[in-house]
């Protein structure tokens, strides 16, 4: 059978259709004469279903390829006939890739499309043909919604197969095994990566492209193959053991797998819709038990939370699977938990100090302690309820799920310190930022991690009143922004709202909207006042506020896409303000219920961030209708604020007075906000007032072969309380390899390094705590071999500056025959170098010469007696 006979045909319906851009009701009609219904279907603004009016060439090619082969083959042919094209219809579409059935367009509906966007569409498919368009045409096509960059790249290569690779599920693999990089989403990494492909190459991209496909079908397809393309596609995201494999996907959402059984079956947060064509999926409900690995791998679908289990019978699949899960407009995440926000609680402050530091040597599971002490001091309560003080795993991955909802809910945050971390990073600082409607570059302050912890622990609320009636649910809740809170006009338009009990909408101008009490209205007489205006946005952000806001509403103020910053009752109807001298002139008024001193994390209240809209509802499934009821209702702002906890990894690698500047004196305890000699400083960016809250506590952790303790910065050592972490060889009391009791082994090694060099430089137990989850020895006598050769060897390296004669006394080698020394002298035996030291230098200088050399045996890390006589013992 031929191949590749779709390219010509393509090429043939590309040139065709490019005189179709003032005639596209013409290629909708077209496609309803050869059958297909499906996909031409728009939805209005007021969610009326209406007729497709207009289309882009890239979405028609792809309402084709959403079809099977035979289907393809048939309306393929039709449509060669139709048009009377001359080119012979396609026979085969190897290497063409398939269009995701739900996603065929490159659009939104028209109720979220903006004017021009079809136009945009057309012009980028006129310039594609010559390669000439630019970085910010590209972005500008990106950021349609509905456009991704995977969908955008296979729609270029419908079009223009020589010139258009598609980077998808099925190239990313071949890209990576023939040593290049995936690109990233954006013009220029892309246009490179097509100039690579073409010096590695002489081939077409549709033969990739098939290539890739073929390669891909013919590798079996397991569950290790699809966890090793889980790992190709979402690099760096990986979290498992050999129970599990967990990893995140681009939108930020997890997706696991367990990794040994032949058949694939993927744990997910959402249920696939029927196009996608899988069966038996299964979903579990929040109570139903499932793989207890995803408590730490892949909390969200653990046992608390609803997911579903999707067999996947072959890479296309699971790559159809990926392309609908992954949608960053997917809008089908699961409803916000009440369980996986804050609860509302009596707060009790814990006794732990509020700074601390873990200090010991490494492997002394400082990092890991870190954890559940957070949780103890974020969450005492739920500590004391749900925490039996056992070492089991289930003990382990709950503390680790609560752990993950308080990161999720910014009460608990973490940061490491580095050699080229900085006061901006850690307390606030300058950012250039390109402003997307100019592209002109502004300096905003952005606050670093310690500042934006300090704000969420800071609940004071300065203005505070009931609401007219405690129930909700017969109200909308939108979400509304006063202006653009990167800029000083926010703070003013902010003020004055609260000053005069009303807010403003930042469209419409001085135009007067009386009477005007629908959509059409609206825009008529927005378009008299302003001619010139084209952003339809502008007439809906002015209807929604005027006619469909109601009085008793509620309106959620945003600071920024992360952040609110007070909750509002709506008590009167539209009206313009006269006689101002700015743009805010359209006006509803309100009372003010909740304003915070510091503006609230968004995890508070909603599932997801904000978007940039001034105006819009907010969606009840994401929405804690709980939480904001407790908001709005509660008696007396003067609630006490629950525990916020910053844990610092290696706090001694940072330069504490670059990072701290003037700050490091608010850490005590008798300069925090509210204590008896409370302090602040004025920050030097925002030049804001800035206290430390007495509910942040701040752990850090610092491994002392690294830097000893003596040598830590003496500013942060009289703030900071110390708790000694050292090996602790019992946690190895119970396990054995090679009959070696590992509590000794340990012992043994440590003993000989404090002799040797000192305490701070030993192993800590966490180097071997794996080998005791084990249950076979051959596990374990595998496991030991990898520690001793990929950690404890490299580790006494450094410690001891490759001075190999030390090493081996660590290790016993001297007491041991040649065969099981670890580290042996280059000059004898198998592992001796091949040249001695006369054959190196002249006689007279070899003579004077010791030959210090020495090699790493590989042969004794599989030998018993190697491990045994570390600790004396003899079989």
């Amino acid at each position: 059978m031929d191949q590749y006979t779709w390219v010509p045909a393509f090429k043939a319906l590309t040139q065709w259709i490019k005189d179709y851009e003032d005639r596209q009701p013409e290629l909708i009609a077209i496609l309803q004469k050869l059958g297909i219904e499906k996909g031409l279907t728009d939805e209005t603004e007021t969610g009326e279903k209406v007729p497709l009016q207009e289309i882009d060439p890239f979405s028609f090619f792809a309402i084709f390829m959403k079809y099977g082969e035979e289907t393809r083959k048939k309306l393929f042919k039709e449509l060669i006939e139709l048009i009377g094209l001359d080119a012979p219809p396609p026979s085969d579409f190897s290497g063409v890739p398939s269009a995701q059935p739900l996603k065929v367009w490159l659009f939104p509906y028209a109720k979220s499309r903006a004017p021009g966007t079809i136009s945009k569409l057309w012009k980028f498919f006129r310039d594609a043909a010559t390669f000439e368009f630019d970085r910010e045409q590209f972005q500008s096509v990106l950021s349609i919604k509905g456009t991704g960059f995977a969908k955008l790249t296979q729609c270029l290569f419908y079009a223009y197969p020589d010139i258009y690779l598609p980077v998808d599920g099925q190239t990313r693999h071949w890209l990576t095994s023939n040593g290049l990089e995936i690109p990233k989403p954006n013009w220029q990494d892309y246009r490179e990566c097509l100039q690579r492909v073409r010096n590695l190459t002489d081939k077409p991209f549709w033969e990739i492209s098939y290539q890739a496909w073929y390669e891909n079908q013919s590798t079996p397809f397991d569950s290790k193959t699809a966890v090793e393309h889980l790992k190709k596609v979402y690099p760096g995201t990986y979290s498992g053991t050999m129970h599990i494999a967990g990893f995140k996907c681009t939108n930020g959402k997890p997706i696991a797998l367990d990794p040994k059984p032949k058949s694939v079956k993927v744990f997910i947060g959402d249920k696939p819709p029927e196009e996608i064509q899988l069966e038996k999926v299964r979903e579990y409900g929040p109570r139903d038990t499932r793989n207890h690995h995803l408590k730490q791998h892949a909390p969200s679908l653990a046992l608390g939370s609803t997911a579903y289990l999707v067999p996947v019978s072959s890479m296309d699949e699971l790559d159809t699977l990926l392309e609908w899960y992954d949608e960053e407009d997917n809008d089908m995440s699961e409803p916000i938990s009440e369980e996986n926000l804050p609860q509302k609680e009596e707060n009790i402050m814990p006794t732990e100090p509020l700074n601390q530091i873990l200090y010991g040597p490494p492997g002394t599971g400082k990092t890991y302690r870190t954890t559940d002490l957070a949780v103890r001091i974020a969450d005492p309560v739920w500590y004391q309820e749900n925490a039996d003080r056992s070492a089991s795993y289930e003990n382990r991955a709950a503390i680790k799920a609560r752990f993950d909802e308080l990161v999720r809910s910014e009460r608990i945050q973490f940061t490491t310190f580095h050699q080229s971390f900085a006061y901006e990073d850690f307390i606030e600082g300058i950012r250039a930022e390109s402003q997307p409607e100019t592209d002109e570059l502004h300096y905003p302050v952005r606050d670093g991690v310690f500042k934006t912890l300090c704000k969420n622990a800071d609940k004071r609320v300065i203005a505070h009143q009931t609401i007219s009636s405690s129930n909700l649910s017969d109200r909308a809740i939108w979400k509304m922004s006063l202006g653009n809170s990167q800029t000083a006009e926010a703070g003013e338009v902010f003020t004055e709202c609260l000053e005069n009990d009303y807010v403003l909408l930042g469209w419409g101008g001085d135009a007067d909207f009386s009477g005007c009490d629908d959509y059409e209205s609206v825009k008529k007489r927005y378009l008299e006042r302003y001619p010139s205006e084209t952003q339809e946005y502008a007439f809906r952000a002015v209807n929604t506020f005027r006619n469909q806001v109601k009085e008793g509403d509620l309106l959620v103020i945003s600071d920024g896409n992360s952040r609110f910053r007070a909750i509002a009752e709506v008590t009167g109807q539209h009206r313009k303000l006269e006689d101002k001298p700015d743009w805010f002139h359209q006006a509803r008024d309100v009372k003010w219920l909740q304003v915070y001193e510091n503006s609230r994390p968004v995890s508070e209240l909603y599932s997801s961030q904000f978007t940039q809209k001034t105006l819009y509802k907010l969606k009840p499934s994401k929405l804690s209708l709980s939480r904001l009821q407790e908001m709005v209702s509660t008696e007396s702002p003067e609630e006490d604020a629950p525990p916020h906890v910053l844990i610092i990894d290696e706090i001694n690698r940072g330069n504490i007075a670059r990072i701290f500047g003037e700050l490091i004196t608010l850490l005590e305890p008798s300069k925090r906000a509210g204590a008896s000699d409370a302090q602040s400083v004025t920050l030097p960016y925002s030049k804001e007032q800035f206290s430390v809250p007495s509910n942040v506590f701040v752990i850090g952790t610092m491994n002392t072969a690294d830097k000893s303790l003596a040598q830590l910065d003496l500013a942060l050592r009289r703030r900071f309380s110390f708790v000694e972490m050292l090996p602790d060889p019992s946690s190895l009391s119970d396990t054995t390899v090679y009959d070696i009791p590992l509590d000794t082994l340990l012992d043994m090694i440590n003993q000989r390094i404090e002799v040797l060099l000192d305490s701070d430089h030993q192993i800590g137990h966490a180097y071997f705590i794996e080998l005791a989850g084990m249950e076979s020895e051959s596990e374990r006598q595998v496991a030991l071999r990898h520690i001793f050769r990929d950690k404890v060897i490299p580790l006494l390296q450094e410690y001891f500056f490759e001075d190999y004669e030390r090493i081996g006394w660590v290790l016993n080698d001297p007491a041991k025959a040649p065969e099981h020394k670890f580290i042996t002298p280059g000059t004898t035996g198998a592992n001796a170098f091949t040249r001695n030291l006369t054959d190196l230098f002249p006689g007279e200088i070899a003579e004077q010469l010791t030959d210090n050399r020495f090699k790493i045996n590989e042969t004794a890390f599989d030998e018993a007696e190697a491990y045994q006589q570390i600790v004396g013992m003899h079989r």
